[in-house]
């Protein structure tokens, strides 16, 4: 069986300098499938950026320690 890596998301105090370096220092290129998204009621609790390699995505996401209780989810970040 071969595994294929589709998304990895990472969590930031600052998300748009996380973007500014993926799209610079990496390469990378806005994500079209996810086109301009943005916070949702069952997403992200703030700001969230999106880019990929034309294969695998790299998602950013703010940091929030409230996460857990906003999602109604028993997982939270530290």
């Amino acid at each position: 069986m071969r595994i294929k890596l589709h998304q990895v998301e990472f969590c930031s105090t600052d998300v748009p300098v996380m973007d500014v370096f993926y799209r610079s220092v990496l390469d990378l290129e806005p994500e079209p499938a996810v086109g301009a998204a943005q916070v949702t009621a069952g997403g992200c609790a703030g700001k969230v950026a999106f880019v990929a390699d034309g294969t695998t995505q790299l998602h950013s996401a703010e940091k929030d320690p409230e996460v857990g209780s906003l999602t109604g989810s028993a997982l939270s970040l530290p």
